[in-house]
């Protein structure tokens, strides 16, 4: 049987006694790993026999770390179904899943109204995921349906600082042990479901997410208790890039984010980064994005893209209302670009304002979302140097006629380079 507790107020009192692993903290990260290991369904046995399943894709490649998904099924559910929802897209975009299994018919934190066995247990099988499996520690995600959309939600906030993402399907509450990180959060809900009503359980989630500050999708559905195959693809296109198969060509779902390179391009950037009287400034507080000139569409896909690049390079960001300072202004130019950047005053190579002018008739012609996450990267960071800054990067759209199209991982790890270094 489903619990259908009332919902748990979000913001917790921090711990006063001092613990090496406080209950709810997962302390397993990913690690550097070169060896190959093996593909598809693969069954995992942790706490004296407990099943848990591993799905991974036929693509996997230990020189591209790959995304990882963990995967929580729920009440008397189990976890090689959960994999299920999301085998196909996974598979398509390089995705790792991993589903554990509750101890109990639901999770302890729905059971007990605390973190226990079932959160060291996952903790302990993330460590032995990755002790095994090259995986992005940029792109490591949390979802869950019902009392599982609840237990991700929870310790998806409790570790913020591990799950870039959080997918909650149907949830009922959210309790989180602390706050740690801003992940962004997906939340679904069906307005006719009867096992856990929407309107004193997702309704309320999704109003103290926000009040709380917390960058969040939130989509209603005609339907009850259940995950639509559309919506569980549009929250894995939000989480890691992943083509959305209902949009059509040319909007911001049909371009993935590149997965991460090793040092790629690294000598270029280290050789820039601290080289001559101006290196390259970066923001230090986050930006806050405008558009002008564009349609409401454009827009938003602007926006999307801008935080998806933010989320995978550490960029700082608004989520919510705040004073521009970053302006995307499509107009009739005779040039292609401009771009003007302000830095700080107080000797660090941080920008202040920047505005980007881009010639409206040939930025129509271009994707919108190829657009997009050029500005979004222009607008990350003051070179000294005129574009373009890297061959065969986005960053050399309006330089060359050659240039690539499509976000590339020299963008990604170009921008999380700049934003490593120490302020």
């Amino acid at each position: 049987m489903r619990s259908t507790l009332p919902v748990a107020c979000l913001l917790l009192a921090a711990a006063t006694a001092a613990r090496a692993a406080p209950p709810g903290v997962v302390d397993s990260r990913p690690a550097a790993v070169t060896a190959d290991a093996p593909r598809g369904f693969r069954a995992l046995r942790h706490d004296g026999g407990r099943e848990g399943w591993l799905y991974v894709p036929s693509g996997y490649d230990p020189r591209r770390p790959a995304p990882l998904l963990l995967v929580l099924h729920g009440a008397g559910g189990a976890p090689r179904p959960a994999l299920d929802t999301f085998k196909r897209q996974a598979e398509a975009a390089g995705l790792v899943l991993m589903a554990p299994a509750a101890a109990g018919p639901t999770w302890d934190l729905v059971a007990h109204g605390g973190f226990g066995h079932d959160a060291k247990a996952i903790d302990a099988l993330l460590g032995q995921v990755f002790a095994r499996y090259a995986i992005d520690p940029a792109r490591v995600s949390i979802a869950g349906f019902s009392d599982g959309g609840s237990y991700a939600l929870s310790l998806g906030l409790s570790n913020g600082d591990l799950f870039g993402h959080v997918l909650a399907f149907s949830p009922g509450f959210v309790l989180p042990a602390r706050q740690a990180g801003r992940p962004h959060l997906f939340v679904s809900h069906g307005r006719a479901d009867r096992v856990l009503p929407i309107d004193a359980t997702s309704r309320v989630i999704a109003a103290r997410l926000r009040a709380a500050g917390y960058p969040l999708r939130y989509a209603e559905f005609e339907g009850g208790h259940e995950v639509p195959p559309g919506l569980a693809a549009e929250a894995l296109a939000e989480a890691f890039g992943a083509a959305h198969p209902h949009r059509a060509e040319g909007d911001l779902g049909t371009m993935a984010l590149a997965p991460p390179v090793a040092d790629a391009g690294g000598a270029t950037l280290e050789a820039r980064l601290g080289v001559g009287d101006r290196p390259i400034a970066r923001w230090l507080d986050p930006a806050c994005l405008r558009v002008v000139g564009a349609s409401s569409t454009f827009t938003q896909q602007v926006e999307a893209q801008a935080r998806s690049i933010a989320a995978a390079a550490g960029v700082p960001i608004h989520w919510g209302r705040c004073r521009p300072n970053l302006t995307l202004l499509l107009a009739a130019t005779a040039a292609p670009i401009h771009r003007h950047a302000r830095r700080r005053r107080d000797g660090a190579p941080a920008l202040a304002e920047v505005t980007v002018v881009l010639d409206k008739r040939r930025a129509e012609a271009l994707r919108p979302a190829t657009v997009a996450a050029y500005v979004a990267l222009a607008g990350f960071a003051d070179l000294p140097v005129a574009p373009p800054p890297l061959d065969g990067t986005l960053l050399s759209l309006f330089g060359a006629a050659d240039a690539p199209r499509r976000l590339t991982t020299l963008d990604l790890d170009f921008l999380r380079r700049l934003y490593a270094q120490p302020p």
